[in-house]
């Protein structure tokens, strides 16, 4: 992600052995001294705090480099895609750290890496990446919510193997928007009928694309297909209701609203996390499994 040339706005640092020194200062070009000090030791690179919301946003601008970037392995770019996906959680809670982060990084975060080190799975968020929007942090902040509801409600009861591969179709459930043209993604004002029946599709293109690489899990693939589908029938793409709905799918549609509600898009400004709660709430006699929302709230804990 660093490269020759490149200029940023806040001072980087590199860890050598127990101490962080300064690797490149605000507004000094990125040389190739740099990146042959970078070689020699770790690649982590570190900012300081009071810095980070601008490193964070040039560093998810530049997503497309670190997919790229020859010189990270799998492992390294999941680290980097977790670690920023976990921060933009903390910054939607104004610092306060959600019960929910909290077991995510105690008991699944070697596991959510696992997830997103896998190539197949890098391969799709790439391409959710390149094709813009907001779909491809949207897809990991959901992935990480909904593998920590998956861990309180089932950890005990699953082995790593069987919450990795349901937990891939969390982070893959919007796959099917690749195919959703950009100026639908980004319009910032009301989509008409057309539009709307088109968004309505990403989980049937989804499930065919997912179906045809035969990559994920029967669970996975449902997930992506039913994520979008109410409890009392009213949702798409089949208009399914109650039991009728996969389990793991009505944890991703938890996920996934509470996500979208939280997170800025072009049409409206993010709520703050009690509000998106009490908006799902209000939505809860026909759109959510209520055990599964009254275990959502709890894992959330207080700060929401």
């Amino acid at each position: 992600m660093v490269h020759v040339g490149h200029v940023y706005d806040f001072d980087i640092y590199l860890k050598l052995q127990d101490t962080k020194r300064l690797f490149a200062a605000k507004g000094v070009p990125l040389t190739r001294v740099h990146l042959i000090m970078m070689s020699r030791s770790e690649t982590r690179l570190y900012v300081r705090e009071e810095e980070w919301v601008a490193a964070r946003d040039e560093f998810e601008h530049d997503m497309k480099y670190v997919f790229t970037d020859p010189r990270l392995d799998s492992r390294q770019k999941a680290d980097l895609i977790y670690t920023l996906a976990m921060q933009s959680i903390r910054d939607a809670y104004n610092g306060l750290i959600p019960r929910a982060i909290v077991d995510v990084q105690k008991d699944a975060d070697e596991q959510v890496k696992h997830i997103l080190s896998d190539e197949e799975v890098l391969g799709h968020l790439r391409l959710m990446s390149a094709s813009g929007g907001s779909t491809y942090q949207h897809s990991l902040r959901v992935g990480i919510y909904a593998t920590a509801l998956l861990l309180k409600l089932m950890g005990e009861r699953l082995t790593s193997a069987q919450i990795r591969r349901i937990s891939m179709g969390f982070f893959l459930h919007d796959i099917g928007m690749a195919r959703v043209p950009m100026q639908i993604l980004t319009k910032p004002g009301r989509l008409d009928d057309f539009e709307m029946r088109l968004i309505r599709m990403h989980p049937i293109w989804g499930q065919k694309r997912m179906i045809a690489t035969g990559s994920l899990s029967l669970e996975a693939v449902n997930i992506i297909l039913a994520h979008h589908e109410h409890m009392d029938g009213s949702g798409y793409p089949h208009k399914r209701s109650q039991d009728g709905i996969p389990l793991y799918a009505r944890i991703c549609a938890i996920a996934d609203a509470f996500e979208a509600l939280t997170a800025a898009r072009p049409y409206r400004k993010p709520l703050a996390p009690f509000p998106a709660l009490k908006v799902m709430y209000q939505d809860l006699s026909h759109g959510f499994d209520p055990e599964l929302f009254t275990a959502f709230v709890k894992l959330l804990g207080p700060e929401a």
